[in-house]
């Protein structure tokens, strides 16, 4: 008699098992490398937004108007700043063109050339813009500084425009000459009035010397 051993389990579906535990590690290693993406990635947009909201904090807080201008001259986004300049909320000024407050000079008309134009104008000292005449929401016109930077985004050319309101600055300009020439029109009339006593005294000493003899 010959007698043959039953194949246990193991030997009966050693390549099964074997090729079910490779899949479930491959699983599990597939698993872990996407939860460990997905918690730098939570981690990367946590930064993302920290980033944004400490650049918008910034620039809400800073005195100077920024805004972002495409090439066509239509406004993408403007600062807290930029809206008191202008005197309208951002709502008001998003998707606004620029022309309709930095009017081109000369009757020029708006449009590429305009902002090459305002490019061009900029001096070689960073930092430093020229007077511009700029235009609120209600109309009136006022002296304004800009500066005009550009950069290159992926499938467009943006425009970024920093301004400064000159209107207290002229106020006080204007101040400064009006007490130049008040001091200078007292200087003139101290002059006189020493130039007229010395002359008085000069005119008094020979007419006293005549009346005596």
């Amino acid at each position: 008699q010959v007698l043959f051993r039953q194949p246990n389990l193991w030997q009966r579906f050693a390549w099964e098992i074997t090729l079910v535990v490779l899949v479930l590690v491959i699983q599990a290693a597939i698993i872990s490398l996407l939860l460990v993406n997905r918690a730098r990635l939570r981690r990367a947009k946590q930064s993302l937004r920290e980033s944004k909201s400490y650049l918008q904090t910034v620039l809400d807080t800073t005195m100077e108007g920024i805004l972002a201008v495409t090439e066509r001259g239509n406004i993408e986004t403007v600062n807290v700043s930029g809206q008191k300049i202008f005197g309208c909320s951002a709502a008001e000024l998003i998707g606004q063109n620029i022309s309709r407050f930095i009017p081109p000079e000369n009757g020029e008309a708006a449009g590429q050339d305009y902002l090459d134009k305002l490019c061009r104008r900029q001096p070689k000292l960073a930092g430093i813009g020229h007077e511009v005449t700029g235009r609120r929401q209600d109309g009136t016109e006022f002296p304004m500084e800009l500066i005009v930077s550009d950069l290159m985004k992926v499938d467009h050319r943006v425009f970024k425009f920093f301004l400064r309101d000159l209107t207290a600055r002229k106020q006080l300009e204007a101040e400064s000459r009006r007490h130049l020439m008040e001091l200078a029109h007292v200087n003139r009339a101290s002059t006189l009035g020493e130039l007229s006593g010395s002359l008085a005294h000069e005119l008094n000493q020979p007419l006293t010397a005549i009346q005596s003899n």
